[in-house]
């Protein structure tokens, strides 16, 4: 039978109200001490040098893409809209006939996969047949079971020659019954393919501007504390150097620059104005000889802190760079070439 509890008061060595205030302010203060050390550990240098990258490119982005635009030929563009549109007038009274075309289109396909199944099958076979040929008659070639094996493959040889035969005469079926659909699409495709190039660039720029939002819901989860160990795009860049180390007490280790995690157009062209961009974001003033993959000293082989020094795991600005870094981003040393 269970016990009943001690009738109250119990006698405590501590008091309860007391001990519930001292729970109630700790927790007061834990709560905002929790939210500070999580938006210190979130609120990294380098994020804001990534966001303003964006920023910037997003800038240079749209300048390009009105370029683009102004350099569209309103009059070709309307010609092949029009184009585009009459061929899909056509198409409307070619309806029964696209039809049909696709339908035997869909049929040829059919059959040439059975076909190719057959042919792929019987290559199998014969290959194993082959191959029990060939043990055969390093065994004995003259025995009754060298002529055996020999039967058996020419057969199937000739049945793997005929299936061939029937692969490429359904793929010509199917082929003829793509261009019959072709034919009918003409004058739509020749125009889309025709629009496709004028707006090449225009679409190129397009493209990648919705790359570059930073005012999407989307984009604010996904790099939201806690949130950006999933998927973020803003996150430390990083390259091992194969073949490269760092002494540290006798000991080597693998050399990893995370130069890149701030300097993020060090390999870009296009940021090299001095007036528009901060030396952080800025080309290297070097790319035929340094950085760009097609240099001879690439990043990814070479890194950064191989000519440049510094700390190169760091990800935080000031201890990476050396003392010449650092007097050529204060200003009082010329950064020139590396």
């Amino acid at each position: 039978m269970a016990k009943r509890p001690p009738p109250e008061p119990i006698d405590h060595h501590y008091d309860i109200a007391r001990l519930t205030k001292v729970f109630a302010i700790t927790c007061l203060i834990s709560i905002p001490t929790l939210a500070w050390m999580t938006w210190q550990d979130y609120g990294r240098d380098w994020k804001h040098w990534q966001k303003e990258f964006i920023r910037y490119d997003r800038l240079r982005t749209k300048a390009a893409l009105q370029a683009a635009a102004a350099k569209i030929d309103a009059a070709k563009e309307e010609q092949y809209l029009t184009q585009k549109r009459e061929g899909i007038r056509e198409l409307r009274h070619r309806r029964a006939a696209l039809s049909k075309a696709e339908s035997g289109a869909k049929r040829a396909e059919g059959r040439w996969y059975d076909a190719d199944q057959l042919n792929r099958s019987r290559k199998a076979e014969m290959d194993s047949a082959r191959y029990f040929f060939e043990t055969e008659q390093q065994k004995d070639p003259k025995s009754g079971s060298t002529d055996k094996a020999r039967s058996t493959y020419e057969k199937l040889r000739r049945l793997y020659e005929q299936s061939q035969v029937a692969v490429q005469t359904r793929q010509a079926e199917w082929d003829a019954a793509k261009a019959e659909i072709a034919r009918l699409e003409k004058t739509k495709t020749d125009a889309e393919e025709a629009l496709k190039k004028i707006d090449e660039e225009y679409d190129r720029y397009q493209a990648k501007l919705k790359t570059l939002h930073q005012n999407d819901a989307f984009y604010f989860v996904r790099n939201a504390p806690i949130a950006d160990m999933l998927a973020p795009n803003l996150k430390v860049q990083q390259v091992q150097l194969d073949g490269l180390f760092n002494d540290v007490n006798f000991l080597k280790s693998q050399r990893v620059d995370r130069c890149m995690t701030c300097h993020y157009a060090a390999d870009k062209r296009g940021f090299e104005e001095k007036e528009t961009y901060p030396q952080v974001l800025r080309t290297h003033p070097r790319l035929d000889l340094f950085v760009d993959s097609n240099s001879p000293h690439p990043y990814a082989t070479f890194g950064c802190t191989s000519c440049h020094g510094g700390r190169d795991g760091s990800s935080l600005c000031a201890p990476a760079l050396t003392l010449g870094d650092k007097l050529a981003l204060s200003g009082m040393a010329d950064s020139g070439i590396p």
